[in-house]
């Protein structure tokens, strides 16, 4: 008599914990693969940046910041003389665009010698602080003077994790170190003098008078470990000078003493105000964006870098003028010798009240790109971003209609992106 087979209790169990799981294993494979095509799983995702292509332009860097700016060091590695006339970038995940076109007021003249490099911003194409980014970057350029002048055209990639850091589109930049030319050595008083072909940028605004209060901020980079002048004649010496990042249009503005490197509200002959002997700046010409602010009254002075403050009392009576200048001084009436700066400025705030340290501390966690503290009306006199020009012009962008004169200075783009902060 044949009997019933028995059922396989183990592929009866197989089957059931298949049913049961399966569904659970499905979805943990699709969710793997989402993650994996955001490419979390991509180690360029985050750590470090990763660039491809770009033939013939050199070590290509790139960094996408937080207010939505690429900024991008483009080389050259063909052997001659090239120009950038155009960079688009394309944002892969949304296929936003957006362009550099050479010939601007920014840059006027972006050529890159052999082995050289130049900074190029281009603006609203990152997304926002800590998101991943990958582009797809079209360079355009030509052969100045070359027999086959182009165009040619390069390629490449860029990808990362946007910075947290915000930077301006372009800043101001003041070159003071190749005017040197421009000086005249007086035998009689023992000191170079200027033919006033500084570079900076000069404004009229309303505070001027005896111990007028008022309070300065920007954001400042210098690019020369000091202001330096030409070997007097029958000397090897090389003069070492002031620089001045901003002053009023008789001396009385804020310098940085060249053989110290400390802060100072400096009086021509008398510089008054010193910020020390206990100065925050550890190596003010380090290559990086530094906070400074002044803040003045009639018998003190408040003097901060990077948010470190100090108090200096000051003792000499003193008078401002209507003419405000940033960068090196080169106005009439300078009895002193001359007084360049070399480097970048951006954000200069003006106000005609003193701020508080705990408001300048604000100014300053603001940013580079910050707005000023108070309104028109409410203290601001004026505000010069310095990071685009109009009509030729540093426009003043508090409403007071303070505009800027350009002076052998300009504003670019292909400035050091350096840290903020010593």
């Amino acid at each position: 008599m044949l009997q019933k087979a028995k059922p396989n209790r183990k592929s009866q169990s197989a089957l059931e914990y298949m049913m049961t799981y399966g569904w659970a294993i499905l979805i943990i494979v699709i969710v793997a693969g989402v993650l994996y095509s955001l490419g979390i799983f991509t180690p360029s995702s985050s750590i470090g940046t990763t660039i491809t292509g770009f033939n013939g332009l050199g070590s290509v860097t790139a960094q996408c910041y937080a207010n939505g700016l690429l900024r991008i060091q483009l080389g050259n590695s063909v052997g001659n003389v090239i120009n950038i006339t155009k960079i688009v970038a394309i944002n892969t995940a949304t296929g936003q665009s957006a362009s550099f076109t050479g010939s601007s007021a920014l840059d006027p003249s972006p050529e890159i010698s052999p082995s050289s490099s130049y900074i190029f911003s281009i603006a609203n194409i990152c997304p926002p602080a800590g998101q991943k980014y990958s582009l797809n970057i079209n360079v355009t350029y030509t052969a100045p003077g070359q027999t086959l002048s182009g165009p040619y055209f390069s390629t490449g990639t860029t990808s990362s994790v946007v910075s947290t850091v915000a930077q301006p589109v372009a800043v101001a930049s003041f070159d003071n170190y190749n005017h040197l030319a421009s000086y005249l050595w007086s035998s009689m008083f023992k000191f170079w003098y200027t033919t006033f072909e500084f570079s900076y940028i000069n404004a009229t605004q309303s505070i001027s008078g005896v111990n007028q209060t008022y309070t300065v901020t920007m954001w400042v980079e210098s690019t020369i470990p000091y202001a330096t002048y030409p070997p007097a004649p029958n000397s090897s010496n090389i003069q070492e000078a002031w620089q001045p990042i901003a002053a009023f249009a008789n001396l009385d503005g804020l310098e940085i003493s060249s053989a110290t490197g400390n802060l100072a509200v400096h009086r021509c002959t008398a510089a008054d105000a010193y910020l020390g002997p206990s100065n925050p700046v550890s190596n003010f010409y380090d290559g990086h964006w530094h906070f400074v602010a002044f803040s003045i009254s009639a018998t003190q002075y408040i003097g901060m870098v990077d948010g470190l403050s100090g108090t200096v009392t000051g003792t000499k009576q003193y008078s401002d003028g209507s003419q405000f200048f940033i960068g090196g001084f080169g106005g009439s009436g300078n009895t002193c010798s001359p007084q360049p700066f070399t480097g970048y400025e951006s954000n200069v705030q003006l106000y005609n009240v003193p701020l508080s340290s705990a408001q300048l501390i604000s100014l300053y966690d603001e940013g580079i790109s910050g707005v000023p503290i108070l309104a028109k009306g409410s203290g601001l006199v004026a505000w010069w971003p310095l990071n685009n020009t109009v009509n030729g012009q540093a426009k003043d962008y508090s409403g007071n209609g303070f505009n800027g004169q350009f002076h052998n200075a300009s504003v670019t783009t292909d400035y050091i992106s350096g840290a903020i902060g010593g």
